[in-house]
């Protein structure tokens, strides 16, 4: 039986969560960090709403507490468990999931400190959009539209601009004009011929 398991460690457990007159060591104490810590890395305990509140109080604190509840669950789909388990930090050349990828931008998710303390990037390449897309990344919409991508969807053909429209239609015309000259000049040689 763990110490949090005890009547003891339900105490502790309430005086890190609720904060009780009568208790000797409070929220954010080097105790009840520790006791946040053993308690909310359980699967029965990691998402229940005290695990969550203590981790977005103090995330550099509960990041690895987060991380071993997301990973050893593999919580792909549980909307908490976003930001860890983002396959962003693999694509692309390693981008910030904070940054890119809409589960982690939810407010539901878990802002891992060490993401957070890192800039975002001024922008992200077209490349890294359409890898994203392509290994299942919702990326977030202000993403695409701040990514220079000439207006595409990322991962489509470019179209042809309109000047090359114009070189096409030219080109088309001459072609057409060069086909009907030599038709005219095939049937006036062969009118003289006979």
């Amino acid at each position: 039986m763990t110490t949090w398991q005890t009547a003891t460690g339900i105490y502790k457990l309430r005086c890190c969560t609720d904060g009780g007159a009568n208790c000797q060591h409070k929220d954010g104490s080097p105790e009840c960090h520790a006791v946040m810590k053993e308690v909310c890395k359980m699967p029965q305990h990691g998402g229940m709403q005290y695990c969550k509140d203590w981790a977005i109080k103090y995330p550099a604190v509960a990041e690895s507490t987060v991380r071993q509840y997301c990973v050893d669950g593999n919580r792909f789909s549980d909307p908490w468990c976003a930001c860890i388990l983002s396959k962003a930090k693999t694509a692309g050349g390693q981008l910030n999931p904070v940054c890119v990828d809409q589960r982690c931008m939810s407010t539901a998710a878990f802002k891992p400190f060490s993401l957070t303390s890192v800039a975002c990037p001024d922008e992200i390449n077209c490349t890294q959009i359409v890898t994203m897309k392509n290994i299942g990344i919702s990326v977030a919409p202000s993403i695409e539209t701040s990514s220079n991508c000439g207006g595409q969807n990322p991962g489509e053909p470019k179209k042809a601009g309109a000047g090359w429209l114009i070189l096409i239609i030219i080109f088309v015309a001459v072609l057409a004009i060069t086909v009907a000259v030599s038709v005219i000049l095939i049937r006036r040689q062969a009118n003289n011929n006979t």
